[in-house]
């Protein structure tokens, strides 16, 4: 891993979550973070050249599928939820805070990408925020949750 990765991995850990135990260069199923980006890349880039040449929508299809039921594509999906400047914004319920209760995340993403139909989004909280220029004024922010941000980055 270079060395500019590493001091960004390092300074994400101590910012977010001071002396935890959470150590996002040694995620879950045998990959490190850098191996589970370097595989969705792979299987990206994969997916365009083959989408260049003219494949069948069966294909595309199989494609798509394999893509989202990778490991490694759920790894990054939390990873990118995380790593995300607003992840620790007030009303997002319980904030997880070790490998474990990413683990359990990714775990459940499995399921919800097995049987997508099942898979019900959480209500919004929703928050009211005062506009900036005129007090007493307020507008109403919906934030998701981490596990449905999660869902929309897998998907994305």
């Amino acid at each position: 891993m270079p060395k500019k990765k590493r001091k960004q991995f390092k300074r994400l850990r101590k910012s977010l979550f001071g002396k935890e135990t959470f150590q996002p260069h040694l995620m879950l199923g045998g990959y490190t973070l850098q191996e589970a980006y370097n595989k969705v890349d792979k299987l990206q880039t994969d997916f365009a050249k083959d989408l260049s040449i003219g494949i069948s929508n069966k294909r595309i299809k199989r494609y798509q599928t394999l893509i989202v039921r990778s490991l490694a594509s759920r790894i990054v999906a939390v990873h990118r939820v995380i790593r995300n400047k607003g992840y620790r914004s007030k009303g997002l319920g319980k904030q997880p805070k070790t490998n474990a209760q990413y683990q359990k995340i990714v775990e459940e993403l499995r399921e919800v990408v097995r049987c997508p139909k099942k898979y019900k989004a959480t209500p919004l909280q929703r928050i009211m925020l005062e506009k900036p220029n005129k007090p007493g004024e307020f507008r109403p922010i919906s934030i998701p949750t981490i596990f449905d941000r999660c869902v929309q980055a897998l998907y994305h």
